[in-house]
């Protein structure tokens, strides 16, 4: 099951930062709606209750799936000291040292890029505020780039 492994790799990118804002994460769902991901990527998504599994005080969660191979998933968290900007720059440096591909995105949130951990898994990862959000786009299989970043604007058009 695709989603299960996308999910958990979004999580787990998500949990090694997890510390920030004393208030409760937005909802990611609220951040990221099943009309944004149809207007993104077509008609016939649905939620996936296993987004919610990932919830906590901390961290919200969401997931969209169409069939096996469509997913969206998004997560959204706090950063050290409320400053997500400098967790996001201090993240895509630490993938960058990994050796892994890092493409700056300017002019998505107030700072965003996308990580190539393998050509079939991608990321974005945004900053807002104090918020960090996460993003897994996969359309028939495969990273779809330009659909994170539209939906990353559009949940970032949101944040506070």
């Amino acid at each position: 099951m695709q989603y299960v492994s996308l999910f958990g790799a979004l999580v787990g990118l998500g949990a090694t930062v997890l510390s920030g804002p004393g208030s409760k994460p937005p909802d990611a769902c609220k951040l990221v709606t099943l009309a944004d991901v149809t207007g993104a990527l077509g008609a016939g998504f649905t939620q996936n209750p296993a987004g919610a599994l990932a919830n906590s005080g901390d961290m919200s969660a969401c997931l969209y799936q169409k069939g096996p191979t469509n997913t969206v998933a998004v997560a959204v968290l706090g950063a050290p000291d409320d400053d997500a900007k400098a967790a996001v720059l201090t993240r895509q440096d630490r993938q960058r040292r990994a050796g892994r591909t890092v493409t700056p995105l300017p002019g998505v949130c107030d700072v965003a890029f996308t990580v190539s951990i393998t050509p079939s898994n991608t990321t974005l990862i945004a900053a807002k505020g104090p918020w960090q959000v996460e993003f897994q786009v996969v359309a028939g299989g495969k990273p779809d780039a330009t659909a994170e970043q539209k939906l990353a604007k559009a949940a970032c058009a949101r944040l506070p």
